[in-house]
């Protein structure tokens, strides 16, 4: 998480705009794959997304944050991330093959927004249909989240456009 924030502040810097995009879209993916580890494994835990600028900051513990600020901020890297990424098909990627693309952002958003919907839901007894969404610059929680059909739309693409298929004979 802290390598992606470093990639993150300082990919601005990549003058190629298609690599950029590809090289910040892997860096949100990743940070939201392991923060979805993370809470699968801990339950809350700090949101650090940001490099601390001075010595104070990076001595100071972050406090736990709570499931609507993880998951929105997990939310919201994957989203990003699946909107910047070139729509290449995953072996014309321009980083090279076995990295990050627009397709596992998407495919990814999905799972994250069933397991949210799902264990929260339950948990708590009530309904829930939308993802939080966080803002990733200040980390505020946005008033709406993504909702079942902006996922099943990124699915769809990831579907028809990734060059992926199902196995034809799993046998």
């Amino acid at each position: 998480i802290a390598r992606a924030n470093i990639a993150i502040a300082n990919l601005d810097k990549v003058e190629n705009e298609d690599m950029r995009n590809q090289l910040l879209g892997e860096a949100y993916f990743l940070r939201s794959f392991f923060y979805f580890e993370l809470t699968q494994f801990f339950g809350n835990v700090p949101v650090v997304s940001a490099i601390p600028t001075n010595v104070e900051e990076a001595a100071k513990y972050p406090k736990q944050a709570t499931a609507e600020e993880i998951y929105g901020t997990i939310a919201a890297g994957l989203k990003k991330a699946s909107e910047i990424m070139p729509s290449k098909k995953w072996n014309e990627c321009i980083t090279g093959l076995r990295h990050a693309t627009r397709w596992d952002a998407e495919a990814l958003l999905a799972r994250v927004y069933l397991f949210y919907t799902g264990f929260y839901g339950d948990k708590n007894g009530q309904t829930i249909t939308e993802l939080p969404l966080a803002d990733l610059e200040t980390g505020e929680l946005l008033s709406e989240g993504i909702k079942a059909s902006e996922v099943v739309a990124k699915l769809e693409d990831c579907i028809n456009n990734s060059g992926h298929s199902l196995v034809a004979d799993y046998r």
